[in-house]
């Protein structure tokens, strides 16, 4: 079965490195999300979040 042409976006992000990919890749008729998070680079601030959320430091921790 042929898969099909992806949108621009996740295209390119696959390409770049930004997106690993996901489970609906493996859905011969998926095209891709325009609104995908991994699409783009994140900004430093989500990234601070992230680092936060995995450390587990809450808003009252923050400086």
């Amino acid at each position: 079965m042929k898969y099909q042409q992806l949108i621009p976006s996740c295209e390119k992000a696959i390409k770049e490195g930004i997106c690993t990919g996901c489970q609906a890749l493996e859905n011969p008729y998926y095209r891709g999300n325009p609104n995908c998070r991994y699409s783009k680079i994140p900004t430093a601030q989500e990234y601070i979040n992230e680092i936060h959320k995995i450390l587990g430091m809450g808003e009252q921790m923050r400086i």
